[in-house]
């Protein structure tokens, strides 16, 4: 009885071990090899490469500056509005021969200090008519524009480029290398010219 509590005791113990040991596994690695042609390589660098999410991105924020700089120059209108219901309107007792001669002294008389409703609007309409760094940002924006484009443009470039070079160079071993070189005699008299002077 001891020797089984034991022994369940101790494979208690060991199957968080063997369960940490299977973890420490190396993944298995498919070795699939799947060949792209250029084309393909260019297509998958260009929706996957941060850069270039990264110059969209820096494209869309410079628009949306662009439009905060377009919205500066129109008019602003804002409006607000308040409406109160006083359904138990506050009164206060005063005395009502302050008021009058013949009313007797000590007469408190209620006294509503309130309206029962109470309604309040306001609009304002504002317009820039000269501030010279709006001009100057007016005037810039389609520059900006053209430049958050053209910046796109470089990167895409930047990275066919790159997937240009690496495709080549992962490429060319494959490919035999056999040189010839064809020296004419005319070259070899040019060269020996040179080296006489």
């Amino acid at each position: 009885m001891q020797l089984q509590r034991k022994l369940i005791g101790l494979l208690g113990a060991m199957m968080p071990l063997a369960a940490g040991v299977y973890a420490q596994q190396k993944p298995t690695v498919t070795t699939d090899v799947q060949p792209l042609s250029i084309q393909q390589a260019i297509d998958y660098a260009l929706a996957n490469r941060n850069t270039i999410k990264t110059a969209k991105l820096d494209e869309l924020i410079a628009l949306a500056r662009n439009k905060e700089v377009s919205g500066m120059a129109l008019p602003n209108l804002s409006a607000t509005g308040s409406f109160q219901d006083n359904p138990v309107i506050q009164k206060q007792l005063i005395d009502a021969s302050n008021f009058s001669d013949t009313i007797p002294k000590g007469t408190l008389v209620p006294f509503a200090f309130g309206l029962k409703y109470n309604a309040l609007g306001q609009v304002n309409l504002q317009q820039v008519l000269f501030d010279p760094s709006v001009m100057v940002a007016l005037q810039a924006r389609k520059t900006l524009e053209e430049l958050a484009n053209k910046n796109v443009v470089k990167t895409e470039i930047d990275v066919k480029s790159d997937v240009y070079q690496s495709y080549y160079q992962c490429s060319l071993p494959r490919r035999p290398t056999s040189f010839s070189v064809k020296i004419s005699p005319a070259s070899i008299r040019c060269w020996g010219n040179k080296r006489n002077l």
